[in-house]
């Protein structure tokens, strides 16, 4: 398999065999563009950037072309798209969601969501503008597709991104991540700020945070497909002590977490990391393996890849020494 990592300096592509002491890097593209996304369909991956262009890649990785460019130059923050189909979805900063029916060919912006921003309640940060930083379509609804502004909630298209409404009542505003489930139809996972939410019924109620995660400041999470052999799909899920800017105060750094779950988020259990003494940076990017959903890759901001067995709880190191990890993708 191929794994693909998107980085402040581009993109790297490694070959990864389990059971090699270390990744084979094959590719370095892309440098000088930070890399913020990506997304892997059959036949393709997809890269967004920070200077507003999505690239392509058909051939795992090998080589890589423009597929689009954002009027303005606005940050891609955000890339998804369908499986079977050719709608591909762009998220940008400032927030605002561009729609490909075509598999990339012609693009239009969505006038509805950016509309949004003159009644909702939007908030900045930093030298962050808000911005769409996550785009989730629905697997069992081809017209269904969930939007999350950071800072600003969580909003949901029943017409293939046209129209738009908002579904954040009860939900924390900072949405890192939203996952919609490939067997509950209307079931959404949202990973945010403030903990894990989940929604029975389209976002339109959402359940706060419990334990074992809690409150906790979530940095990644990641749905597998649907796993036959459980009740539900795999989830991973990994928190931190707060967000990156404080992850270089205190003796912990970032504190992370990774909880591990085959039931839909109704259970968890606490993965253990690769380093039993403790480890500093935070968890950034997460992937699972093609070859089931026990098996796993974590990036990290220190520019780290590990991958996991869950069968033994171990940990192999598969590549360091990187910027820091921003998205993995497994092809």
């Amino acid at each position: 398999m191929r794994l693909i990592v998107g980085t402040p300096e581009g993109v790297q592509v490694y070959r990864w065999l389990a059971g090699e002491r270390r990744a084979q890097l094959k590719v370095e593209a892309m440098q000088g563009h930070s890399v913020t996304c990506a997304w892997a369909t059959e036949g393709a991956v997809f890269c967004g950037t920070e200077t507003g262009r999505l690239y392509v890649s058909r051939d795992r990785g090998e080589s890589w072309a423009p597929r689009f460019r954002v009027p303005g130059q606005r940050p891609v923050q955000a890339v998804s798209g369908r499986h079977r189909g050719e709608a591909l979805y762009v998220g940008v900063e400032p927030a605002g969601v561009f729609i490909s029916t075509d598999g990339g060919g012609d693009w239009e912006e969505m006038e509805s969501f950016a509309a949004l921003e003159k009644i909702e309640d939007w908030k900045a940060y930093g030298d962050r503008q808000p911005h769409v930083q996550t785009l989730a379509p629905d697997p069992l609804d081809e017209e269904r597709l969930y939007a999350g502004v950071e800072v600003g909630g969580a909003y949901r298209s029943e017409d293939g991104g046209r129209t738009w409404r908002p579904i954040h009542d009860g939900l924390y505003e900072d949405v890192h991540m939203l996952e919609a489930d490939p067997i509950r139809t209307g079931r959404l996972y949202a990973a945010t700020g403030g903990g894990l939410y989940v929604s029975q019924e389209r976002g339109e109620e959402w359940v706060a945070p419990r334990p074992p995660i809690g409150p906790a400041y979530c940095t990644a999470m990641r749905l597998s497909p649907e796993d036959p052999e459980r009740d539900g799909p795999a989830m991973l899920l990994a928190t931190a002590a707060g967000p990156a800017g404080s992850w270089g105060e205190g003796t912990e750094g970032a504190a992370p977490r990774l909880f591990l779950s085959h039931d839909g988020a109704n259970s968890w259990s606490e993965k253990t990391l690769w380093d039993p003494r403790g480890v500093r940076d935070g968890i950034t990017a997460l992937a699972f393996d093609l070859e089931g959903p026990g098996r796993f890759f974590a990036g990290t901001s220190g520019g780290e890849i590990h991958y996991a067995l869950e069968e033994d709880g171990g940990w192999v190191y598969v590549t360091g020494a990187l910027p820091p990890v921003r998205t993995l993708a497994v092809v």
